[in-house]
């Protein structure tokens, strides 16, 4: 995410109007891309902040070791649940063991059966799966993100996506979440063969409220009860990904939101290309063969996370995010077979 500053001298880019939620970020960058505008020295400031800040920030994000919201009635029985493989093979930003481990928590609360999986993607390891979740997966010659630019490889092989194809159609479910650039274009190739195509840019995100229209009638969305309904998610910047072929909208981007497809990773000028995804998705769900698909196009919003030497809360450990948690919830359940 972007950050806003307070320094009225400096103009934020891309602009800040279009990147709600400017205290959430994570992608393991001070996400501050700031230059002096109408001074010589906005290059300066630009080589400074797109080359000395990422480095400084890394590591400033830890999981949340104290988040644990109720779940007033779990899936399964403790441990009896299906078995939910989440990747940690692909030079994954978020892993079970890192970022994503409040997200790998909640579902062990729910009665899933958790592992990791570091290895490549097969039928062997695929049989021993109910649900495979990938998050921010990256290609080997793009692991380095200090110096990341264009082009942005697959982080699967082409053996591994059919392998995943053949065990989704049979019946296996698949979740992937991604960010902005590069990891939208590093899961490019997976999501084509279910119909789908993400820019690889950087999104703004924001806040999508039942009330307001702008959630659907959808079993996700409603949940098994009362208890379980979504009223309100929250996701901050990320991408977005359209479908070309019919796919159950869940969250769908506002018009007027564009992309800014840099070309290094934070590195946005005034001459950065911005392509118009108004009516995009951030998420979505769909059916492929007997199987099932999710697709999210931002990470922090199913995760919860302590951000800076502040510990400021991050993710759906923010109370105004609390329906996040319901979402991730229930959009397993849909993964599982609860909710049809």
């Amino acid at each position: 995410m972007i950050e806003e500053t307070t320094d009225k001298s400096i103009v934020v880019w891309p602009p800040t109007h279009s990147l709600p939620d400017k205290d959430e970020g994570d992608d393991g960058y001070q996400k501050t891309n700031t230059f002096r505008s109408k001074s010589k020295y906005w290059l300066v400031w630009y080589v400074l902040v797109i080359f000395l800040l990422p480095g400084m920030a890394f590591g400033q994000v830890v999981p949340d070791p104290n988040f644990k919201p109720p779940i007033k009635n779990p899936a399964y029985p403790k441990g009896k649940g299906p078995v939910v493989l989440i990747d940690e093979g692909h030079f994954n930003l978020h892993t079970p063991t890192g970022r994503y481990l409040p997200f790998a928590k909640l579902l062990k609360r729910d009665g899933y059966v958790v592992k990791s999986q570091k290895g490549t993607f097969d039928s062997d390891m695929l049989s021993k799966g109910k649900i495979l979740v990938t998050v921010t997966p990256l290609a080997e010659q793009n692991k380095d993100l200090e110096n990341m630019a264009l082009p942005i490889y697959s982080a699967f092989t082409d053996e591994e996506i059919e392998a995943i194809r053949r065990w989704v159609f049979g019946g296996g479910s698949l979740f992937i979440i991604t960010e902005h650039m590069p990891w939208a274009g590093a899961v490019n190739r997976l999501v084509e063969v279910f119909g789908v195509s993400f820019s690889n840019g950087y999104v703004n995100g924001g806040r999508w409220s039942r009330s307001k229209g702008e959630l659907p009638d959808h079993p996700i969305i409603n949940g098994r009860s009362q208890d379980e309904r979504v009223d309100s998610v929250s996701s901050t910047t990320g991408a977005a990904f359209k479908g070309k072929q019919p796919i159950e909208s869940l969250l769908v981007l506002k018009p007027g939101t564009v992309s800014y497809e840099t070309k290094r990773i934070m590195e946005f000028t005034p001459e950065t290309p911005k392509v118009p995804v108004g009516g995009w998705l951030r998420g979505a769900v769909l059916k492929y063969g007997k199987g099932r698909v999710a697709i999210f196009a931002e990470a922090s919003m199913f995760t919860a996370q302590l951000r800076g030497p502040q510990k400021r809360p991050q993710g759906m450990n923010r109370p105004e995010n609390k329906d996040n948690v319901k979402l991730l919830l229930n959009i397993m359940h849909w993964l599982s077979g609860i909710l049809e």
